[in-house]
């Protein structure tokens, strides 16, 4: 699938954030107000301060978070686009697509393998031809966009409620997605990140009637976890019924007698843990139940089960970092380090 390029990923943080930064008015060579992240200084529009080449300061318009244009050229983030661009028609139509009036364009590039004649958005970044369906631009075989559904998750806010540690709760204004969906064909996973840019996979041999949605990461059907889109390797045994995420955000998983967590060699199930008291310690590798303590899913038996907990130091001035910490010494990870001289930040309480 087509990978898009960084700016791509900055255009949906900045349409969150559009109304606070942008605005649609004209602005003339001597307005000193800036206009979101153009400005205008002595006659010369800037981008992020640096000057937009070519631009006319008496007819500079912001169009919308990605796109600017004057009476000769359309930008995109403040780089001028191509000459073929028809500047008076231009204008765009979404977060994802604009056009002319000769041809649409995604993310700043026009489209070339479209029909013109016939391109229509369905919804957002997907849209269609004579030809197939597209998502960014990009075809996506066998697909049927008008029927898309989008797999959604409800956290169990009771549940998460008993914990006195735990993951945070999703932020629904994230600038980077991972969401699956399915249409009457198959499954899909949607990813975007600021490293790969936009992605659509679809996910073969997916059982479109029983897949579900975990989180943002995790989806199962009846047969299959699936981690990030892919589906694990360990052929897991699982209850469909009542597997459900941990904590949000914590990575691990359980079921009615399971819990199952991140392993080196992928997501497996975690031999002896109690599925009722199982806990982590957020943001750390560390977890415990009513028995024992775990290290990235494992026993951690070096350390004192009584008195563990995890704790916060800013070590050397530096970054920082959270270590183990029981009656015996301090840990980062498996490994014993000395007591950190400078200053305590924060504790979690004891659980």
């Amino acid at each position: 699938m087509k990978r898009f390029h960084l700016l791509g990923i900055f255009l949906i943080a900045a349409t969150l954030l559009g109304g606070l930064f942008f605005y649609g008015d004209r602005f003339t060579h001597d307005d000193p107000e800036e206009m979101g992240f153009y400005s205008i200084e002595n006659g010369v529009i800037h981008y992020w301060g640096s000057p937009v080449s070519g631009a006319d300061a008496r007819s500079f318009k912001i169009l919308d978070a990605a796109y600017a244009k004057d009476n000769h050229q359309v930008y995109y983030f403040g780089e001028p686009m191509s000459k073929i661009v028809d500047a008076k028609s231009f204008k765009p139509l979404n977060a994802w697509y604009a056009k002319d009036k000769n041809y649409y364009y995604v993310y700043g590039d026009f489209l070339k393998e479209i029909d013109t004649a016939t391109f229509k958005i369905i919804n957002g970044p997907f849209a269609e031809d004579k030809n197939g369906q597209y998502y960014v631009g990009s075809k996506v075989e066998n697909a049927d966009f008008h029927f898309l559904e989008k797999l959604s998750f409800i956290l169990d806010h009771e549940y998460l409620s008993q914990f006195k540690v735990g993951g945070d709760l999703p932020w629904d204004g994230s600038s980077q997605t991972q969401q699956y969906w399915r249409d009457n064909h198959q499954v899909y996973y949607e990813s975007e990140s600021a490293m790969n840019g936009h992605d659509l996979s679809i996910i073969k041999d997916a059982d479109l009637e029983t897949i579900k949605m975990l989180n943002r990461y995790y989806a199962v059907d009846k047969d299959h976890l699936y981690t990030y889109g892919s589906k694990e390797i360990n052929n897991l045994s699982f209850d469909y019924m009542t597997i459900e995420p941990l904590q949000y955000g914590s990575g691990y998983l359980r079921d009615k007698d399971k819990v199952f967590g991140f392993t080196r060699e992928g997501i497996m199930e975690i031999e002896g843990a109690d599925a009722q008291t199982f806990q982590y310690f957020d943001n750390t590798p560390y977890a415990k139940d009513k028995n024992q303590i775990y290290l990235i899913s494992k026993p951690f038996l070096a350390v004192d089960y009584e008195t563990f907990h995890t704790a916060e130091y800013n070590l050397k001035g530096t970054m920082i970092t959270i270590l183990g910490k029981d009656k015996n010494g301090y840990y980062m990870e498996a490994q014993e380090v000395e007591c950190p001289s400078d200053e305590f930040l924060f504790s979690w309480d004891e659980i």
